[in-house]
């Protein structure tokens, strides 16, 4: 009697026991060294290949950050600046520069 597939490599891995009627073959050594051996050399090369474009993107993504943290910090400084120096008009009481704030300052 032969075992399946899953069977065999249960019993290489020595999860499972198989009963004594049951025929495992040895371990195909030459096989498992060729099998690492391309999985080595498959990741050397994604590695390779792959590593400096994942540094490339994650360069343009921290400099698009940035940038747009520059510019919502120059916004609020702007947004800063204006409210902390009104510009009543003439003859203006300090009630009518209070409400007149965030009309002078919304176009910034």
């Amino acid at each position: 009697m032969r075992a399946t597939r899953w069977e065999i490599l249960g019993a290489w891995l020595r999860i499972w026991t198989p009963p004594r009627d049951v025929e495992i073959p040895p371990i195909p050594w030459r096989k498992v060294g060729a099998l690492a051996a391309l999985t080595c050399v498959v990741g050397v090369l994604v590695a390779l290949f792959a590593g400096p474009r994942i540094e490339d993107g994650k360069q343009r993504r921290a400099t698009g950050q940035q940038r747009a943290e520059a510019a919502l910090s120059r916004e609020a400084l702007a947004r800063l600046r204006c409210h902390e120096n009104p510009r009543p008009a003439e003859g203006a009481s300090l009630i009518d520069v209070v409400v007149d704030v965030p009309r002078a300052c919304s176009g910034v």
